[in-house]
């Protein structure tokens, strides 16, 4: 696996010539669901939503009748979705990812774990932490799907969020 450059702490440097290009791989998706599927997790859609307190999907997804609290946890509006069509309970921005952290993440699969354990050590930032507690609350009294307008939202910071909220297991 390929490393991105050790930094003290943000700030990141996302202009680092040494950080590798990025090549596509069609089956990363696939593999990154695969993988967090095995591990308790899953997508809007793919799991039974009766035994979910909080799942994960794409903001442009129409509201189905089992998504509950339909909260985008993204930072900078969708493109080109309107806030009738988005659909949202909430829009909890307080709770994203520093922009220093998703620049240099750049939703590159082989930074993901990296990218989790960055994003945790952010969360104790005490406005995330109390967006945190207030998501976990939420899925404590009903479901709540986290949204996201990324393309591939099982390596995007929803899944880590629902890990700590605890998904598929009732109350985080």
């Amino acid at each position: 696996m390929t490393q991105r450059p050790e930094h003290s702490n943000p700030p990141l440097d996302v202009g680092d010539p040494a950080q590798p290009q990025r090549v596509a791989d069609p089956g990363f998706a696939d593999v990154a669901r695969a993988r967090w599927e095995n591990e308790g997790g899953y997508l809007l859609g793919t799991a039974p939503a009766q035994d979910a307190r909080v799942r994960v999907g794409r903001v442009y997804d129409e509201r189905t009748p089992t998504d509950g609290a339909r909260v985008l946890v993204d930072r900078i509006w969708p493109r080109g979705l309107s806030k009738d069509r988005a659909d949202l309970d909430e829009w909890c921005k307080k709770i994203a990812p520093s922009t220093q952290l998703r620049r240099w993440y750049g939703h590159d699969p082989e930074f993901f774990e990296e990218f989790g354990r960055r994003y945790r050590a952010e969360l104790g930032d005490p406005e995330r932490a109390e967006a945190l507690e207030h998501l976990r609350e939420m899925a404590r009294h009903r479901t709540v799907t986290l949204l996201t307008a990324t393309r591939h939202p099982e390596i995007s910071e929803a899944v880590v969020l629902a890990d700590l909220l605890g998904v598929g297991n009732g109350a985080g």
